[in-house]
């Protein structure tokens, strides 16, 4: 029991930096299930269990806390911030 504890903590660490570097980009919960080799259910229990979050709830955080962080050093329009930030549409952003 305590090594398939061990492999999910593993599991959610690797997904969780990856998301951290890449959270700019498109990222689906499928990407990242199989970076892990894991089913995206799997993925989805572990994020909720370690969390309280899913992935995509994690990635979409950390897309709007970095463009809090840039919209407060006002050198960027909203657009440039959302493009930065990996939302596809400024105007859903805004």
């Amino acid at each position: 029991m305590q090594h398939e504890s061990e492999s999910a903590s593993d599991s959610f660490e690797r997904v969780r930096s990856y998301i951290r570097e890449h959270f700019n980009q498109p990222l689906s919960v499928e990407f990242l299930a199989e970076l892990c080799h894991v089913s995206p259910s799997y993925l989805h229990r572990i994020f909720r269990r370690q969390l309280g979050l899913s992935p995509i709830q994690y990635i979409h955080d950390l897309r709007v806390q970095e463009a809090e962080y840039l919209l407060n050093a006002g050198s960027l329009t909203v657009a440039e911030v959302a493009e930065r930030c990996g939302f596809e549409d400024a105007r859903y952003f805004s």
